[in-house]
């Protein structure tokens, strides 16, 4: 008699471990999105500002930012500097921004920023 004890207690064990698999598959997981408030190609002459968003469902553990080519590598990280602006459904967006100083422009001209989420 105790097999169909032991059975049924597998069986039960097992299909609680499949919902609780699917359960956890089935969560949001979609990539983040990085969104620039400025055009590609933009020129500047003096001090300038990079700004935009990133979109996701938690916030990044880390942000960071380099600029190429430049004999000097200028990079930073900006995940302590980020500020919710919206919410909506599961999906938050926080702020960042860089700042360059008129010294900086000048090294960079013409060069490509590049924004990571890791």
């Amino acid at each position: 008699m105790r097999v169909p004890h032991v059975l049924v207690t597998l069986l039960v064990t097992a299909s609680l471990s499949l919902i609780i698999t699917t359960s956890a598959a089935d969560g949001p997981d979609d990539i983040p999105l990085i969104g620039f408030d400025f055009e590609n190609g933009q020129r500047y002459n003096e001090s300038m500002l990079l700004s935009g968003f990133i979109e996701d469902e938690v916030k990044p553990t880390r942000v960071s930012w380099r600029m190429d080519p430049t004999v000097d590598s200028l990079w930073g990280d900006i995940s302590s500097s980020l500020e919710v602006i919206e919410s909506s459904d599961s999906r938050t967006s926080w702020a960042w921004s860089i700042t360059f100083d008129d010294t900086d422009v000048e090294i960079l001209s013409p060069c490509t920023c590049y924004v990571s989420i890791t």
